[in-house]
C-alpha cells in the first residue's frame, strides 16, 4: 500500500475507542487513525515519516524566535545569580553554565534561520533539551546553600521539554522521564529540608506536562490525517504550512466525470441505510481504482464521481490511465448491478486540456477544478448513453492504438459554439484492464 493510499482514506486503524468525542467512531470506521497508544506514532512507517516531515517543517518556522527568547531569559538569569550569591561565593560555574546554554541556543537559532536541515530536527531538539537538563545538574554542586532558590527553574525545564520545544511526544517522554528521575535524585541529595514535597510537586508537574503534550500531539496528528483525507496530501501540506490562497494553472490534464445511471430509480425502493451503503460500496471501488492508477479523486456530487490525471503534483498525465479507470469503473458497477438484480450502469465523459485547480471556502473547503476542459468533460458525460464512455477527439488521438474506440460523430454540446467530434471508448484491445 502506498503512502498516498494511507493518507487518502484507506482503513488502517481499528482501535476506534481511542478517538476523541469530536470524531464519531461510526464516521471514521473506515478512515481511522492507527496510532500506537504509548508513543502516538503512526503504525505505518511511511505515514509516520510523512507526518514527521510536515511537523519538522512547521516547527522550524517558529523555533528560531522561541530559541532566541529562551536564550534571553537564560542571560537574564545571570542578573538573578548576582543577587542570590554573596560577593565571596564562587558564582562562575553557574554563570558559565548559563552562558554556554545561551550561546548554544543562539547558535541553534542562527542555524535554523539560515535553513538548517529539517529532516533531523527532532534529533537536534532532543540534544538541545538534554543539554539544558545536563547543565542544571552539573551546576548543582556550585549552588552551595542556594539550592532551594534554584528549584524554580525545574518546572520551566520540564515545560520546555514537553510543550515549548516542539519535541514530539515519542521523544519528549524519554527525555522528560530521565530528567524527572535525575532531578528527583538531585533534590533528595541537596535539598535543605525534607525533599518529599518538592519531589512530589516535580512529579505532578511532569505528569501534567506529559499529558498536555500527549493530548496536543494526538490532536495535531488527527487533524493532519483528516486534512490529508479531505485534500490531496501536497495541497494539505501547503495549507497547513500557512498558504492561504492556493490556485494553480495546469496546462495538460485529463478530466473524467462518471455518473451511475439507474441509481435514482433503484434508490426509490431502498431504505436510507441501504442507499448510502450501496453508494459507499460503489465509490469505495472507484477510490481503489483511482489509487491503483495514481489518479486524483476530486469530489463526488450525488451519484457523480470526478477524477483527474496530471495533477496536483507533477506526474505523467498518461491519458491511457484515465481511460483504463473508466473501463474498470464500468466493470465494477456491472458486478454490483448483477448482485443487486440489474439496472445500474455507468456513463462517463473524458476530456483533456488546461485547468485551474485550487482550494475554495473557509469552512468545509474543497479542492476543485475550473475551466473549459472541466465543462467539456461534464457535457460529454451528460451526452453518453447509460453504459458508455464518451471521449473527446483530442483524447482519442492521444490514446494510441491500444484502445477500441468508435466515432460517434459531431454533436452540439451546451456552451460550445461549434459541434465536437465525439468517440465511444469501447474497451482495451487486449481485453485485460
Amino acid at each position: 500500500m502506498s503512502t498516498k493510499g494511507l493518507l487518502r482514506g484507506e482503513a488502517f486503524y481499528d482501535e476506534t475507542d481511542f478517538l476523541p468525542e469530536a470524531l464519531p467512531k461510526e464516521a471514521l470506521a473506515d478512515h481511522s487513525l492507527r496510532l500506537s497508544r504509548w508513543s502516538l506514532r503512526f503504525v505505518d512507517p511511511e505515514a509516520e515519516q510523512a507526518y514527521i516531515n510536515y511537523r519538522n517543517a512547521t516547527v522550524r518556522k517558529w523555533l528560531p524566535k522561541l530559541t532566541v527568547l529562551v536564550a534571553g531569559i537564560v542571560l537574564f538569569g545571570v542578573l538573578l545569580d548576582l543577587l542570590i550569591f554573596a560577593e565571596d561565593e564562587p558564582i562562575w560555574p553557574i554563570v558559565a553554565a548559563r552562558l554556554a546554554i545561551a550561546a548554544g541556543m543562539l547558535s541553534a537559532a542562527a542555524w535554523l534561520h539560515l535553513g538548517g536541515q529539517a529532516e533531523r530536527l527532532q534529533f537536534w531538539i532532543v540534544l538541545g533539551v538534554s543539554l539544558i537538563h545536563l547543565a542544571w545538574l552539573v551546576a548543582t554542586p556550585a549552588m552551595h546553600g542556594h539550592f532551594n532558590e534554584y528549584l524554580g527553574i525545574l518546572p520551566v525545564n520540564m515545560l520546555i521539554t514537553f510543550i515549548v520545544s516542539g519535541l514530539m511526544f515519542h521523544y519528549a517522554r524519554w527525555v522528560g522521564l530521565i530528567a524527572a528521575f535525575a532531578y528527583g535524585g538531585t533534590i533528595a541529595t541537596f535539598y535543605d529540608g525534607q525533599p518529599y514535597g518538592p519531589i512530589f510537586y516535580l512529579m505532578v508537574l511532569t505528569i501534567y506536562a506529559a499529558y498536555a503534550s500527549y493530548v496536543a500531539e494526538r490532536a495535531r496528528r488527527e487533524a493532519w490525517h483528516l486534512l490529508q483525507n479531505v485534500l490531496p496530501p501536497c495541497i494539505a501540506d501547503r495549507m497547513q504550512g500557512g498558504e492561504r490562497l492556493i490556485a494553480d494553472q495546469h496546462d495538460d490534464a485529463c478530466v473524467l466525470f462518471a455518473d451511475i445511471a439507474g441509481f435514482t430509480r433503484m434508490s426509490e425502493r431502498m431504505t436510507p441505510d441501504q442507499l448510502v451503503a450501496l453508494l459507499d460500496e460503489i465509490f469505495t471501488q472507484f477510490d481503489r481504482i483511482t489509487e491503483d492508477l495514481d489518479l486524483e479523486k476530486i469530489k463526488t456530487m450525488g451519484d457523480c464521481y470526478m477524477m483527474v490525471s496530471g495533477l496536483p503534483e507533477t506526474r505523467p498525465r498518461d491519458p491511457e490511465r484515465i481511460a483504463l479507470a473508466a473501463l474498470r469503473m464500468q466493470r465494477a458497477v456491472e458486478k454490483i448491478s448483477e448482485r443487486e438484480g440489474g439496472g445500474l450502469k455507468i456513463r462517463a465523459g473524458i476530456h483533456t486540456g488546461p485547468v485551474v485547480a485550487g482550494v475554495i471556502g473557509k469552512r468545509k473547503f474543497i479542492y476543485d477544478l475550473w475551466g473549459d476542459t472541466v465543462n467539456t468533460a461534464s457535457r460529454l458525460e451528460g451526452k453518453a448513453p447509460p453504459g458508455e464512455v464518451y471521449v473527446s477527439a483530442q483524447l482519442n488521438d492521444e490514446l494510441g492504438g491500444e484502445f477500441e474506440t468508435t466515432n460517434v460523430g459531431a454533436m452540439k454540446l451546451k456552451g460550445k459554439v461549434a459541434e465536437m467530434e465525439i468517440w465511444h471508448l469501447r474497451g482495451h484491445k487486449t481485453g485485460r484492464f
